[in-house]
């Protein structure tokens, strides 16, 4: 499955950003191999200064400093958002607040802009609210490559489900543990109850959610699972 690639545009940039995670993780489950196009697994974009195709052909962003590809000027020019969507950022990201913001500040001290308090304030506001998710696309994106690893997930037979907006699937190896895969591609908050509306086993366990730590197991038989709009998340089961 491929989403994008060097002649269509970037998955960040024709989807919105609040999908991008889901978008990974059918990606990810679904049978067969999965074509990853550089930069998609940090969010990359087009590049608006460009024309098509070249638009879609930036370099990878490494760091915050437009470096790490190469030594070399690179044949095309950085995205301007290099400063904030690199992988630089996005691993410091997850522990480190400061970071991302003293950088945003140096970089407009370097480029000689005006600073004043109330930007500063805005500033401070907008990267609080981003980095306040530590779940960023790359980590999601890393945790989604373990779980491919599974025996079920590489060979499992595959059962798909619907309910509105939420799209159910799930993989199954006989012999191994099988997974549901649940996404809410829709505005509004569901409650489901993944026994009912698929036949898995009462008993499971949270092993991946896009936005958050969760390894609680649940069951499903006193319990149905709150799936917020544009999260994912898969459960094991025997």
């Amino acid at each position: 499955m491929q989403f994008s690639d060097k002649d269509s545009s970037r998955l960040a940039s024709f989807q919105s950003p609040q999908n991008l995670k889901a978008l990974l993780t059918v990606q990810a489950t679904l049978p067969g191999v999965p074509f990853i196009y550089y930069g998609n697994e940090i969010g990359m974009t087009d590049n608006p200064t460009l024309n098509k195709p070249l638009k879609y052909r930036t370099p990878m962003q490494w760091n915050s400093k437009g470096t790490g590809f190469s030594k070399h000027t690179p044949w095309l020019s950085r995205n301007p958002n290099y400063m904030t969507v690199n992988v630089e950022v996005k691993k410091k990201m997850l522990f480190n607040y400061s970071f991302m913001f003293t950088h945003i500040l140096d970089w407009h001290l370097q480029h000689h802009y005006v600073v004043c308090t109330s930007c500063l304030f805005i500033l401070n506001q907008q990267t609080e609210r981003a980095i306040g998710d530590k779940y960023t696309t790359l980590k999601v994106y890393k945790n989604l490559q373990e779980l491919r690893e599974k025996e079920s997930m590489q060979w499992g037979k595959m059962s798909v489900f619907r309910d509105g907006d939420l799209l159910m699937f799930t993989r199954k190896a006989e012999g191994f543990p099988g997974y549901l895969v649940a996404i809410n591609f829709g505005t509004k908050r569901v409650t489901e109850s993944f026994h009912g509306a698929t036949g898995i086993p009462k008993e499971v366990k949270v092993v991946f959610h896009t936005h958050k730590d969760d390894s609680t197991a649940i069951s499903l038989s006193d319990n149905s699972y709150i799936l917020d709009p544009s999260h994912a998340v898969i459960l094991e089961y025997e």
